[in-house]
Parts: structure tokens; C-alpha cells; sequence
């Protein structure tokens, strides 16, 4: 042996090699794709005795993306009913040939039954998987169960799961707050409770003034929750809009007000939406001045205001403004007197602002919250005025 040569490593050398040409030679126990259940929205539904209901929507690969009209369906939906979470999924996953992948469930779907009891402890399973999408939307089903809501036949899409979360997309919700990630992050705190997006399915009671028209499985309702992950009530339509964007949901909407000055409608599309949240705490009296912003464009003017003219603009601007103030004043009073959840998040301002006061108020925030004097500004501004000056 020449001087210099060290027999240990030369020998660690080749074992390495011989261990890296083993394991290229092929594959050991891995499950190939084409062998996977592919996993793309579950349903939680609450069971007699406390038990758990959960439903898999299973895509079906040799129909996946076909058009309607095609051969066959592009999802089956398996369920089982467990003692827990895990204990439903494994039951589901003997009822299936294949091994289950949940890297792509991209929606997690909540029974109404299921909400009330609360779903804390369900969604604490949900994220100590390796494999779960921590990023899943999360919806709440009202009207029937989250079962039958994943065995609907989408209008549009291949999957309901998918027809859902574009729903939500075009409707101008931040996408970040919508999944099982943010809710998690959310229940942490003391001074924030969550808000979920309801698809609703009663057919009875989406019956509207025009019997023509079908809102069956519109997302136009959103859900209140307590620190538990337990339904307290819903907000619909233009409260439900007003909130979300009083709660800092909101991007882009479409919003219509009645203009008393102009005697008429005015749409506006808005968006850059913005919420922010200043607050002052003497003693036990707690200010709150809440001011919304967006900038947009005047898309329909069934309004008498000439809008060639800057000064019926700033009239316009103005009422408009008035009118959103209103209407978000008056749904901010309604969730603090009805529910008492700050689903605005005035609790986590005061935290970052005033932390040692925070730790006496957040003791009874659920309490104290009712009692905060909020006062709502509205900033909203016109860049253009679209094609028409008026009506």
C-alpha cells in the first residue's frame, strides 16, 4: 500500500457505490401513481354516538377530464363510519383496491350536523398526517350532509370539489383564508374567530321571489364559528359580503348600492379591497375605527347623475361611500349583539398594539366584545367611469 492511502475510506467507498447501484436498479416498495387512490375531497359528517362519518371523493383516472358526454363518471365516493378519523379512514381504505394518496384532497367539506357539535378535534387529526394538503379549502355544507354534497353531479367541472373552489376564487375571496391552514392558525389565537364559506344545497329553501331562478349550491353564505369550531349562525348576501370585507377577506367584488341623491343604482367593481383596524383602550372602554378601501370602476349607472360632470363624480363617490359605511356598520352591530364572535380580528389589533393591557381582555373576549364601540369609514375610490356617463 502506498504511503498516503487510507484502507478504511476506500473500503466505506465502495460499499457506498455498491448501495447507490443497488437502489438504482429498481423500485423496492414504492407505490407507483398509476396504483394510488387518488384522494381529491373529503366529507365529515357527524355519527350517532359521537362517531364519525367521513366520505372520499376518489377520482377515476381513464375518465378524468372527460366532457360531459363522455363515457363514464370521473369520481366514485366511498365513506365509512369510525370511532375517530383515523378509524373511519382505514375503513374506507379497505373498501378500496388501491392504496389511498391524499396529496391531492384539495377540499375538505363540513356537514352542518357535524359543525355544531364542533369539528376542532377532527381538524387536529387532519394536519398531523404527513400526507394531508394543509393547504385544502375548507367549506361548510348547509342543507344536507357533506355525503351527499360530494356525490352531486358538478354542473361545470369534473369534480364538485373543483366547481366549489372556483366558486369562492370569483367571488373575490383571498384563497390563503379559505384553507385548513389558515382556520388551524386562527383557533391559536384569542382575539379572532373563524368565518367559513357555505355552499348550500336545500332546494326548499333556496327558493327565491323568481321561481325560475335556481340558487341551488350558490357560495353566497358564510358561517360563524366559536374558538371550538362550533356553528354559532350565518350571514347571507350583502351581509354576508359586508362582513367578509369588514373581516379582511375580500379583493375584488362587484358591489351594487341605491343612491338617494341620484335616484338610481350604481354598480361598482371594485378592487385592491383593504381592511384596517386602529384601536384605543381606556380602562374597560374599548374604540375601534374600522376603514375600508378599494379602488374601482363604475361598471352599471342607473343613476340621474351626469358623470361628464366632476362635480355629480364626487356626489356619486361620495353617497356611495355613505352607503357602505352603513351597511357594514349595521352587520358589524349584528354580529357583536346576535353572536358575540370577533370575526374581525379587533382582538389580535389590540394584542399587537396594547399586549399587556390584551392579557386582561382576552380572559372574557367572547364577553367583552358586544360592549367595543365601533365606527366605520369607507374609502372608496373611482378610477374610471366605464363607457357611459349616465342612464
Amino acid at each position: 500500500m502506498k504511503r498516503g492511502e487510507n484502507p478504511g475510506l476506500s473500503s466505506a467507498s465502495v460499499i457506498v457505490t455498491l448501495l447507490i447501484l443497488t437502489m438504482t436498479t429498481g423500485c423496492w416498495d414504492m407505490v407507483e401513481p398509476n396504483q394510488r387512490s387518488i384522494w381529491i375531497g373529503t366529507g365529515l359528517d357527524w355519527a350517532p354516538n359521537n362517531r364519525v362519518l367521513i366520505s372520499a371523493e376518489i377520482s377515476i383516472p381513464q375518465t378524468t377530464g372527460e366532457e360531459g358526454g363522455g363515457k363514464g363518471a370521473s369520481f366514485l365516493v366511498k365513506s365509512a363510519v369510525g370511532k375517530n378519523l383515523e378509524d373511519s379512514f382505514q375503513k374506507v381504505q379497505s373498501k378500496l383496491s388501491r392504496k389511498i394518496f391524499l396529496g391531492h384532497r384539495d377540499a375538505i367539506f363540513i356537514g352542518e350536523k357535524a359543525a355544531v357539535h364542533g369539528f376542532e378535534n377532527l381538524l387536529d387529526e387532519f394536519g398531523r398526517n404527513p400526507e394531508s394538503n394543509i393547504r385544502a379549502k375548507i367549506f361548510l355544507i348547509k342543507g344536507t350532509s357533506a355525503y351527499q354534497f360530494l356525490k352531486e353531479k358538478a354542473e361545470l367541472e369534473s369534480f364538485p370539489v373543483t366547481q366549489a373552489i372556483r366558486q369562492i376564487h370569483y367571488r373575490g375571496i383571498d384563497d390563503r383564508k379559505t384553507t385548513m391552514l389558515y382556520i388551524k392558525e386562527i383557533v391559536k389565537h384569542d382575539g379572532v374567530r373563524p368565518i367559513l364559506q357555505v355552499i348550500h344545497l336545500n332546494k326548499e329553501d333556496q327558493k327565491n321571489e323568481d321561481s325560475n331562478t335556481d340558487n341551488e349550491g350558490a357560495v353566497t353564505e358564510i358561517a360563524l364559528l366559536d374558538r371550538s369550531l362550533k356553528l354559532a349562525g350565518y350571514l347571507q348576501g350583502e351581509e354576508a359580503i359586508a362582513a367578509l370585507w369588514a373581516s379582511d377577506y375580500l379583493r375584488t367584488q362587484m358591489i351594487t348600492e341605491y343612491l338617494t341623491q341620484g335616484g338610481g343604482l350604481a354598480t361598482i367593481a371594485l378592487h385592491h379591497m383593504e381592511r384596517t383596524i386602529e384601536t384605543k383602550v381606556r380602562g374597560e372602554v374599548v374604540e375601534v375605527k374600522l376603514t375600508l378601501r378599494g379602488e374601482g370602476m363604475l361598471d352599471e349607472n342607473d343613476t340621474d347623475l351626469k358623470l361628464t360632470n366632476y362635480k355629480d363624480i364626487r356626489i356619486l363617490e361620495k353617497e356611495y361611500n355613505k352607503k357602505v359605511q352603513e351597511r357594514v356598520s349595521d352587520v358589524i352591530h349584528t354580529v357583536q349583539n346576535k353572536y358575540g364572535l370577533d370575526i374581525f380580528g379587533v382582538g389580535e389589533v389590540i394584542h399587537h398594539r396594547y399586549p399587556e393591557k390584551w392579557k386582561r381582555l382576552k380572559r372574557n373576549w367572547d364577553e367583552r366584545f358586544p360592549k367595543v364601540q365601533v365606527t366605520v369609514q369607507s374609502k372608496v375610490s373611482l378610477r374610471h367611469m366605464g363607457e357611459k356617463a349616465g342612464k
